[in-house]
C-alpha cells in the first residue's frame, strides 16, 4: 500500500488529540517544578538536575519566538508538541506493523486521553518531550529492521542523544531498541560509527550547561549573587556547572537516592506488588475497554510478528521497577509515560483485530467501525479525565503572588523553599508582577544568619507552611497572610520593621501622588 492514502487518516488522528491539549493548556504560573520550567527556558537559566537542557533550548525557542499568550503557556506548549510528536510515532508504528491507516488513526487518540499523558502533555513538564524523541528512536530502529538503511539507524542513535539530553528516563528505551537490531542481524560497523556519533550529536546540548553558567556568572545576571551567595542559587545558575565537578553533580544526579529505584530490579519479591501498582495506574488511565484491547492486540501481535511485540513490551516494562521504586520522586506517574504510550499502541492493534472480525471483507465499514469505535473511547476517556481542564485552570499561585505584591513592598527579600520558590521566580524574571523583589530559594530557618543582616537595610518576608522547620529565638515575627503558604516579615529583634516602614513610605507616597493629579486637574 501506498504511502499517501494514510496522509489524512494521519492528519485526522493527530489534529483531534492536538486541540484537545491546546485547548487545555495550563496557562498560569504554577507551584513545584512546573513554576521552575515556566521560568528557567525564558531567560535561558539552568534548571534543576539533570538540567534538562533540550527542553530548556527548545522553551526559550518557543516562549521569545511566539509573542502570543502568557509565557506560561507557550512553555506549556512545548510538551504539548512532545506529547504529539510521540502520537505521531506510535501512528507509524501501528501503520508499518499493519499497513492499514484506520488501524493507526486509534494510537493518537487513545494515547492522549489517558490523564497521565493529557495532564503532562498541557504543563511545562519534560517529559512528554523525552517521551517523543524515545517513541520515534524506536520508530526508526522498526524502520531499519526491515530498510537496513544506515540513515534509519543513525536517526535512532540522534533520537537516543536528544532523548537522553532531555531526561536520562530515555535510557530505559535501550532494550527495546537492541531487541530490534539483534533481530534485524546487526550492522557493519561502519553504520554503527555513524549511529554512535549521532548520539554524541544528540548529547550535545548538554554543552550548553557549562557555558551558559560561565556567561551567567560573568554578567552576574543573578540576584542573589548581590545578597552574598556564590554561584549556583537555582533558576539562573542551579550548581554553577562552569565548574565541572559541578557539572557532573547536575547531569549525573547524584543528590538524588537513585540506589532505591536500581534495587527494585533485584528485590523480585516486590514485583507482585508492582504488578498490582501498575495494573491499577493504567486501569484509571484507560479504563477496562481500552485495558482488554490492549490484551488481545498483544495476543494478536505475538503470532503476527513477535519479535516488534517483544520490543514494544521491554519499551513499555523495563523503565516500571525503577519509576515504582524511585522513593524521592514526588510524581511517579509521569515515569511511566513510555509505558502507557506502549500500551497505546497495543490496544490500536487490538481495536483493529477485533474490527476485522466483525467487518471482514469490508474495508470501508472496517475503516468506520475503527473510526468510531476510537471516537467513542476516547470521548468517553476524555470526559472521565475531564477535571484536569480545572486543575489547569488553577489560580492558587497566581493568588500568591498577588498577596505577595500586595504585602509586601517593591526590592523586598523573599526566602521560600522550592515549592514555593518556583512561582515567584516566574513574577520576578518572567512576567515582571514582583517587581525588584529577589527571591532566595532556602529553607527559611537555615539562612536566618543572612535574615539579620538582610533586615538591618531591606524587608525580608518568609514563606512557610506547616512542615517548615522552627525559626531561630532572636528574630521579630510578623505575620502578614495565615493562609498556606503562610507570608511572614521577619527581622532581627534590635533592627526596626523595615517591611512596615517599606509600607507606610509607599502609601504616603501613593496619598501624594493622587494629591498632586488632583491639583494640576484644571
Amino acid at each position: 500500500m501506498k504511502r499517501a492514502p494514510s496522509l489524512p487518516w494521519l492528519v485526522a488522528a493527530l489534529a483531534l488529540p492536538a486541540c484537545l491539549l491546546f485547548g487545555t493548556l495550563q496557562h498560569d504560573v504554577a507551584f513545584w517544578d512546573v513554576g521552575e520550567l515556566q521560568t528557567v527556558p525564558y531567560i535561558f537559566g539552568i534548571a534543576h538536575p539533570t538540567g534538562f537542557p533540550t527542553f530548556v533550548m527548545y522553551g526559550w525557542l518557543l516562549a521569545h519566538a511566539f509573542p502570543f499568550g502568557t509565557v506560561a503557556a507557550r512553555i506549556s506548549a512545548v510538551a504539548a508538541l512532545g506529547t504529539i510528536a510521540a502520537a505521531a510515532a506510535a501512528y507509524r508504528i501501528v501503520w508499518v506493523l499493519t499497513r492499514y491507516a484506520p488501524s493507526a488513526f486509534a494510537t493518537p487518540l487513545l494515547l492522549v486521553s489517558s490523564s497521565i499523558v493529557w495532564s503532562r502533555g498541557t504543563r511545562a513538564d519534560v517529559h512528554p518531550v523525552a517521551l517523543a524523541f524515545a517513541a520515534w528512536a524506536f520508530a526508526s530502529a522498526l524502520t531499519y529492521r526491515s530498510s537496513h538503511r544506515p540513515r534509519d539507524l543513525a536517526l535512532a542513535g540522534l533520537f537516543v542523544g536528544l532523548g537522553l539530553a532531555t531526561h536520562p528516563v530515555v535510557v530505559w528505551t535501550v532494550p527495546a531498541l537492541l531487541i530490534l537490531l539483534i533481530a534485524s542481524g546487526g550492522a557493519p560497523w561502519r553504520v554503527f560509527a555513524i549511529t554512535a556519533t549521532a548520539i554524541i550529536a544528540g548529547l550535545s546540548p548538554y554543552a550548553y550547561l557549562p557555558l551558559r553558567s560561565a556567561q551567567i556568572t560573568a554578567l552576574r545576571l543573578d540576584p542573589t549573587l548581590r545578597l552574598g551567595f556564590g554561584p549556583g542559587m537555582p533558576f539562573w545558575d542551579y550548581a554553577h556547572t562552569a565548574n565541572l565537578r559541578n557539572f557532573w553533580w547536575l547531569v549525573s544526579g547524584a543528590q538524588f537516592h537513585r540506589a532505591a529505584g536500581f534495587a527494585t530490579y533485584v528485590d523480585v519479591l516486590r514485583y507482585p506488588a508492582l504488578a498490582r501498582t501498575f495494573f491499577s495506574v493504567v486501569h484509571a488511565n484507560f479504563g477496562w475497554p481500552i485495558l482488554l484491547l490492549a490484551i488481545a492486540g498483544a495476543a494478536a501481535m505475538v503470532h503476527r510478528s513477535a519479535i516488534p511485540t517483544l520490543a514494544l513490551a521491554a519499551f513499555a516494562v523495563v523503565g516500571i521497577p525503577f519509576a515504582l521504586g524511585y522513593t524521592e520522586e514526588a510524581d511517579k506517574e509521569r515515569y511511566l509515560l513510555q509505558a502507557l504510550w506502549a500500551i497505546s499502541i497495543f490496544a490500536a492493534l487490538g481495536l483493529a483485530t477485533l474490527s476485522e472480525l466483525v467487518a471482514s471483507g469490508h474495508r470501508s465499514l472496517r475503516a468506520m467501525v475503527i473510526a468510531a469505535a476510537s471516537i467513542a473511547l476516547t470521548g468517553f476517556t476524555t470526559y472521565a479525565h475531564r477535571g484536569i481542564i480545572l486543575q489547569n485552570r488553577d489560580a492558587v499561585a497566581r493568588h500568591y503572588l498577588d498577596e505577595l505584591r500586595t504585602l509586601t513592598p517593591d526590592g523586598t527579600i523573599v526566602v521560600a523553599a522550592w515549592t514555593y520558590a518556583t512561582p515567584v521566580a516566574y513574577g520576578t524574571f518572567v512576567d515582571g508582577t514582583l517587581g525588584n523583589r529577589v527571591i532566595v530559594t532556602a529553607e527559611p530557618a537555615t539562612v536566618a544568619g543572612r535574615i539579620i543582616g538582610w533586615s538591618a537595610v531591606r524587608c525580608v518576608v518568609i514563606v512557610t507552611d506547616d512542615s517548615s522547620q522552627r525559626m531561630p529565638r532572636g528574630l521579630a515575627l510578623r505575620i502578614l497572610q495565615t493562609r498556606i503558604p503562610r507570608l511572614t516579615a521577619v527581622r532581627a529583634a534590635s533592627f526596626g520593621d523595615r517591611c512596615r516602614r517599606a509600607a507606610v513610605s509607599g502609601a504616603m507616597g501613593s496619598a501624594e501622588s493622587r494629591l498632586r493629579a488632583r491639583i494640576a486637574v484644571p
